[in-house]
């Protein structure tokens, strides 16, 4: 059970990364969006 329990934590830990990381992206593929506009 404390392994299942760890496993758990380790995921809620990884999507929260992944959603940041998501975010940079967006907002790296926005940034180049606009400066290739100028």
């Amino acid at each position: 059970m404390t392994n299942n329990r760890h496993l758990t934590i380790w995921r809620g830990l990884l999507s929260k990364l992944a959603d940041k990381t998501d975010k940079q992206a967006m907002l790296l593929l926005l940034e180049d969006n606009y400066f290739a506009r100028y």
